[in-house]
């Protein structure tokens, strides 16, 4: 069953070529998992913009404040759109969808190697593994310094 969710943009932050955007999200901060990912809208409320839904992996989850965050390049139309998103606004996106990661409870140590868009999946994947006591490297690669993730981000 795909469930429709109505996500309040938090934040909007530009790191380079790479957006960030916090979006108010209780239900999914509780339920997601590295590895999954959300169809987003790319298009205001009312819009016929023929524009298909874009797939983002949630990149971060902190159910305390039952935020998300997404990581993005906007370097086409639609996720161009999503990246001008202001505090306040609404963004429709459905899921959770994908296949989450599963770490074995005798995993201590972890390499992540990723990149392009489904890196943010393995930033979920390293936050939660070193919450549960794992040593956690992560190697990103890209084609320019400006295309990596920032060293920490905070919501």
């Amino acid at each position: 069953m795909t469930n429709q969710h109505v996500l309040e943009v938090v934040d909007n932050r530009l790191f380079g070529e790479l957006c960030w955007l916090t979006l108010r999200a209780p239900e999914l901060a509780r339920q997601v998992r590295p590895g999954q990912y959300l169809l987003v809208r790319c298009a205001g409320p009312g819009s016929y913009d023929p524009l298909l839904r874009r797939p983002l992996f949630v990149a971060a989850a902190e159910e305390t404040v039952g935020q998300i965050g997404l990581l993005f390049a906007p370097a086409e139309r639609g996720l161009a759109w999503l990246a001008r998103a202001r505090p306040g606004e609404l963004i429709d996106a459905l899921g959770l969808y994908g296949s989450p990661f599963e770490l074995v409870r005798t995993t201590r140590t972890l390499l992540l190697l990723g990149q392009g868009p489904g890196l943010p999946a393995l930033l979920l994947l390293a936050a939660q593994a070193t919450q549960r006591g794992c040593t956690v490297t992560l190697l990103a690669g890209a084609p320019a310094a400006a295309l990596l993730p920032p060293p920490f981000l905070l919501f």
